[in-house]
């Protein structure tokens, strides 16, 4: 099982208020953007580990984020801007694979909560 799921030392979200939460996953996508300072975020959202979860699986850290996911659109290393696309973070900070994007962060299966950006 993901540390993150389990320990907050691994979660970089943990006991993060909402603002918090957006300031961090815009600081963690500084070191993956071209351009960090043209990026627009909407969407915000997160999956958290709830108390159902936990009472299947002890090990699991009630109110630990598995995922925060977004749009973006920023700049490209041409100066335009890509239009928004989809991104998701683990909660230990880590990049979701594009080819991932979708199953963790549009699922069906999973209770997401939108976070307002201000």
């Amino acid at each position: 099982m993901p540390k993150h799921l389990t320990s907050p030392i691994h979660n970089v979200f943990y006991n993060m208020d909402d603002s918090e939460i957006i300031s961090k996953t815009k600081e963690l996508m500084t070191y993956v953007l071209k351009d960090p300072s043209s990026a627009e975020y909407r969407n915000i959202r997160i999956a958290e580990i709830t108390k159902g979860s936990v009472k299947q699986n002890p090990e699991l850290l009630e109110g630990a984020i598995q995922y925060v996911c977004f749009d973006v659109n920023a700049k490209n290393s041409f100066g335009g801007y890509t239009g928004f696309k989809s991104w998701g973070l683990y909660g230990d900070g880590n990049v979701i694979a594009d080819s991932h994007v979708d199953l963790f962060c549009n699922s069906e299966y999973k209770t997401y909560r939108y976070l307002e950006l201000k």
